[in-house]
């Protein structure tokens, strides 16, 4: 979360939502003053990391900035529920376990799925905040049926995002660099010295070439990377969980997903 009281504005930041991305050029502009972030153990909420906090915790452990959500500005960005599903799962698995999601055999990271699924069923990221990644969207945004962010971007349009909030924080949106389709090399021993000449590239071609020389080799030597989600999926009654827990998160991902569809 990012609190800039000069501007009255808040940039509340949803895990596995491209907010690192806003967040970094925020941070840039304004300085890391601006953030809350940091794992603190508070008596109401238990262990927490105060980057990511729904609007409940928000009250309890920062009452103040609650009530800022109610006079200020604020952006968030929404992402499809079970697109996020998948890579919090992944991050989680990654930071947690030492798992890559993307090299784990089919039984192993579904045994991961079943799990997860119940512990999540059990309330246990309202517990545990390695779980944070898995809280629901909505908490985020609503307090007690309540929507206190003012305006909600679906990922699709952080571009259009960056934009309307460098207009209110006077800040360059040229800046931002949107996350694009997620790429690995067609041959995996390509990849190390791909990148080693990427980075010597980069240090003695003039920026223009080597930019224009890194599209050329992206094209060429690399293609878009499959993801785990068919794997996840396939856990019996995981897409039937997503729907369920996440459907609030899915009426308000569709309920903005139009309007910036018009608007770019």
């Amino acid at each position: 979360m990012i609190v800039i009281d000069d501007k009255r504005y808040i940039f509340q930041h949803i895990p596995k939502c491209a907010g690192t991305t806003l967040r970094k050029w925020i941070i840039d502009g304004y300085g890391a003053d601006v953030r809350i972030m940091g794992v603190i153990d508070h008596p109401e909420t238990g262990k927490v990391e105060t980057a990511h906090l729904p609007l409940k915790f928000t009250k309890a452990i920062f009452p103040e900035v609650l009530e800022k959500f109610r006079s200020y500005q604020s952006t968030a960005i929404l992402r499809d529920p079970f697109d996020r599903f998948v890579s919090a799962l992944g991050q989680y698995l990654r930071e947690f376990h030492a798992q890559n999601i993307h090299l784990m055999e089919t039984p192993a990271l579904q045994k991961a799925v079943s799990e997860l699924i119940q512990r999540l069923r059990a309330g246990d990221q309202h517990r545990d905040y390695r779980l944070m990644h898995f809280y629901t969207q909505a908490s985020f945004v609503e307090d007690e049926g309540e929507r206190l962010i003012t305006t909600l971007y679906p990922i699709e349009s952080v571009g259009q995002a960056a934009r309307d909030i460098g207009r209110i924080l006077d800040l360059n949106a040229a800046r931002v660099q949107t996350q694009n389709e997620r790429k690995e090399f067609r041959l995996r021993a390509v990849g190390a010295p791909a990148r080693a000449a990427d980075r010597m590239a980069r240090r003695v071609l003039p920026e223009k070439v080597w930019r224009r020389s890194r599209n050329i080799a992206i094209a060429r030597l690399m293609k878009p990377k499959r993801g785990p989600a068919d794997t996840v999926f396939a856990v019996p009654g995981c897409r039937d969980f997503v729907a369920e827990h996440y459907a609030r998160d899915i009426e308000l991902y569709e309920m903005v997903r139009p309007q910036h569809r018009k608007a770019n």
